[in-house]
């Protein structure tokens, strides 16, 4: 009876996850932005995560305090959860580890006639997982693209980041080689002081 029960928990998840993308994939309406500590963002991304990941899986946290940017916390929380389940997933019953940073950089483009150039805030994700193929690479965002058994994915993890990632004005990248795992490095302008309280569709982009 427990394992049925547990086997229940796991397809009800799953069913919550599938809704809750399809929801955000599809969503038209307006999101309004707000600055957004990301740090604190993923920390709690990860403390949810946690209980529900293999005592086989560490997460390494490298999250320096860095000047907000300025999203939707809800879409950004997102992020982060999808990135460390596909961490989480693509290194499966083995030991691995999830290294997980955030970090501020200032854009080298600073000049006396541009003034100051506020920083980038990046957040990556990285696994000791089984790697990406070179073939593959380039479908990773698409929707429903997947490479996972049936029931083990939908195919909207990586398109929904990159939509949120993209409609907020930044930028994704991804470095994967088979088997030496893959990183994740999410590029997002800090909030400049100019900036007012705007609206933006999370999957415009």
């Amino acid at each position: 009876m427990r394992g049925d029960m547990e086997a229940i928990t796991q397809a009800s998840s799953r069913a919550r996850d599938l809704v809750k993308q399809i929801l955000t994939f599809a969503r038209k309406q307006d999101v309004v932005k707000q600055p957004v500590d990301l740090a604190m963002v993923v920390r709690e991304a990860l403390r949810m995560l946690r209980a529900s990941l293999p005592a086989t899986l560490q997460i390494v946290e490298h999250l320096d305090d860095v000047p907000p940017v300025f999203g939707d916390p809800g879409g950004l929380h997102q992020v982060a959860v999808n990135l460390a389940t596909n961490a989480a997933q693509a290194i499966g019953s083995v030991i691995g580890t999830i290294t997980v940073r955030v970090w501020a950089a200032r854009d080298s483009g600073a000049s006396p006639q541009r003034g100051p150039v506020e920083p980038i805030i990046y957040l990556s994700v990285a696994d000791t997982g089984t790697g990406i193929p070179a073939a593959t690479l380039d479908r990773i965002f698409e929707p429903f693209f997947t490479t996972k058994d049936v029931g083990e994915g939908t195919g909207l993890g990586l398109s929904v980041v990159h939509g949120i990632i993209t409609s907020h004005g930044g930028e994704i990248a991804v470095h994967s080689k088979p088997g030496e795992g893959t990183l994740f490095t999410i590029s997002l302008p800090a909030h400049g002081k100019g900036q007012a309280v705007s609206q933006i569709n999370p999957m415009a982009a």
